[in-house]
């Protein structure tokens, strides 16, 4: 009886470390493109200001102004390709739903009603492998697109 003890802490204490290294990596991801999102729609819109702002004066030199409007369209370029504000949303959506799924199996409620608990912590390890995978090809699916977009961008420069 011992050792299934000691079996199923085991493979308890291996899903929560697995649960926690995939919470830290999806935080970490979802921090990384919410700054980047913030970055690139400030940027742009202070730069597309600068740059009208800037045009107005006569004593200015003209590199100033290319180089602020050149920035706000470098800027909204990089939103539109990475998608970093999309990226931010989805990350959360698995961050939340990777939380969601731990409450249910510390309180035995949802589909881990009524198991044992090997069973559980089995069905709580096959759950945030489902969960994350979805979000892996989520986003792998985002990084192929920006991908195709830079490409045809390229192939359309060379024209």
């Amino acid at each position: 009886m011992g050792s299934s003890t000691d079996e199923v802490r085991g493979l308890s204490e291996r899903a929560f470390a697995q649960w926690q290294s995939l919470e830290t990596t999806w935080r970490r991801r979802t921090l990384r493109n919410r700054s980047a999102a913030r970055l690139f729609a400030f940027s742009s819109v202070v730069l597309s200001v600068v740059a009208t702002a800037v045009s107005g004066i006569p004593t200015v030199p003209r590199w100033w102004i290319v180089i602020a409007s050149s920035g706000a369209a470098l800027a909204v370029a990089l939103r539109n390709t990475t998608k970093a504000h999309e990226q931010w949303i989805f990350g959360r959506e698995v961050l939340n739903r990777l939380y969601a799924e731990r409450f249910l199996f510390e309180q035995s409620a949802g589909p881990y009603v009524g198991l044992a608990e090997d069973e559980r912590t089995r069905l709580f390890s096959t759950r945030i492998i489902e969960i994350v995978m979805a979000g892996h090809d989520s986003w792998a699916g985002h990084v192929a697109n920006a991908v195709d977009t830079l490409n045809s961008t390229e192939a359309s420069a060379r024209r």
